[in-house]
């Protein structure tokens, strides 16, 4: 069965399976690496080339054969992916690897990579002068080969003044045994970064660093990483559908799971029950106690991994334990462990039934899941539980959103601000939504009041920059 992995922001990986044996000695891996900066039409990046260069070095590094196009035309583009399909059709066992950075947009359902020298003048002139991110994938797929990793990092802003509210990719669907990953939700700007490499990038390669680790736990760091920088303004969005164990170079003596130390799967309440009834145990409330104050100072302090590890003691203490239930399921949802977040939380439902402030955690994971109906039922229960439960109104509002109701959305933004949660992050949402639908004055207006919270957010700046160029764009007349 072909396989994908998809993964929009900077990745550069050599996946090995688990399964190893002779043909791993021989396995051809072909790269193809496009770092596109210098547009003359639109917008210059500042890190493309660079990012383009670190993955190329790092590819090389690994025994892939890279082709690498730096500022490329559509003809070069498209020259380069027939070279690819060539040399990864030679060999059944063969890995085949794009990366892209530069400037990309969506349209129609569709995500389009922009060449270098090219003027686009409407929406109906990227099929003919863009490179088609579905036409990658079907040259990839009729090659017959192992593997293909697709990475794109082209999310950093609308650079077309003529498309109204659109910034970003859409979502790819489809894609069987594959993983996908945009930098940045979709339809959402990545930032570009303040370094050599943009945010997105400079997190994934740090994780790059860590030996034998496993691909599903390098994207939950680096989703993770990404996140808590940016103060949840950037949030990658990860499209699942590979179901095996692939590694980051060797693999650990005697194998691996997916599941990381210290954070078992959360069994049901049945199976909890009826081990307890077997050998009921005496619960020591004093080692809970303080267990949970471990667990929720490791969580506090960004070591999510520990944390789990002291609630799931609780766990095997105290089966019935609510607190401990909710507080594992919350280090999940830190962790971008959203499927196991959903299972503890749905437990610590199950145990105590009246929590708003569960129903908001299982709300969240839900929403990560994009799996929206469901976060928007748990968070209805969360208002119903406390109707002044800030927290709930932005993650139901960033539900709405991501089912692109975006009046809703700005309504529950704006219930937040009154509220006052974070209201960088409800500021900034509410001008995402606002810039969703074209309102662009009312964006520049709300990502102005976030810069004002916090003056040196180069993601916010970006989008106001961002906003502003569309209001130009469109010439519409300023009124103050």
């Amino acid at each position: 069965m072909k396989k994908y992995i998809i993964y929009t922001g900077i990745l550069a990986f050599l996946l090995i399976p688990a399964s190893l044996g002779a043909q791993q000695q021989a396995r051809q891996k072909h790269a193809l690496v496009i770092g596109n900066a210098s547009y003359t039409d639109l917008e210059a990046l500042k890190n493309s080339v660079n990012d383009a260069n670190d993955v190329a070095a790092y590819l090389s590094n690994l025994g892939f054969t890279v082709d690498k196009v730096l500022n490329g035309n559509l003809a070069q583009m498209e020259s380069a992916v027939s070279r690819l399909k060539s040399r990864i059709t030679a060999a059944r066992n063969s890995y085949g690897f794009v990366y892209y950075a530069g400037h990309g947009v969506q349209a129609n359902g569709e995500n389009y990579l922009i060449p270098v020298g090219v003027n686009i003048a409407n929406e109906s002139q990227l099929k003919d002068r863009a490179l088609s991110v579905q036409r990658i994938l079907s040259e990839l797929n009729n090659a017959n080969n192992e593997l293909n990793v697709v990475i794109l990092d082209c999310c950093r802003d609308n650079p077309f003044t003529w498309r109204s509210g659109v910034r970003g990719l859409t979502g790819v669907s489809g894609a069987s045994d594959s993983i996908i990953v945009f930098a940045a939700s979709e339809g959402m700007p990545a930032s570009d970064g303040d370094g050599r490499n943009g945010l997105f990038t400079s997190h994934l390669l740090n994780n790059l660093k860590t030996p034998f680790l496993e691909i599903a736990e390098l994207i939950r760091r680096t989703g993770s990483d990404v996140s808590k920088a940016s103060g949840n303004l950037q949030r990658p969005a990860v499209y699942n559908q590979f179901f095996g164990i692939a590694y980051l170079g060797e693999v650990p003596q005697g194998g691996a799971s997916r599941r990381r130390p210290g954070s078992p799967r959360p069994q049901s309440g049945a199976a909890q029950t009826g081990a307890a009834q077997t050998a009921p145990r005496p619960v020591d409330q004093t080692q809970v106690k303080t267990l949970i104050e471990k667990g929720n100072a490791f969580n506090k302090s960004g070591d999510y991994d520990s944390a789990i590890e002291a609630f799931s003691q609780v766990i095997d203490i105290d089966p019935g334990n609510a607190e401990a239930f909710a507080c594992r399921g919350m280090a999940f949802n830190n962790s971008w462990d959203f499927e196991s977040a959903v299972e503890d939380l749905g437990e610590a439902i199950r145990l105590d039934p009246k929590n708003a402030v569960t129903y908001n955690s299982r709300g969240y994971a839900y929403k990560n899941l994009r799996l929206y109906d469901q976060a928007i039922a748990d968070l209805n229960e969360a208002l119903k539980l406390n109707s002044r439960y800030a927290e709930a109104y932005t993650s139901r509002g960033e539900a709405y959103f991501g089912k692109k109701n975006y009046d809703m959305a700005i309504s529950d933004f704006s219930e937040a601000i009154r509220q006052g949660n974070n209201k960088l992050i409800d500021y900034n949402n509410r001008g995402n939504a606002y810039y969703a639908k074209g309102e662009y004055r009312q964006a520049i207006a709300d990502y102005e009041q976030a810069i004002k919270i916090e003056p040196g957010n180069s993601y916010v700046k970006q989008s106001l920059s961002n906003a502003q160029q569309a209001f130009v764009g469109w010439n519409v007349k300023p009124l103050w």
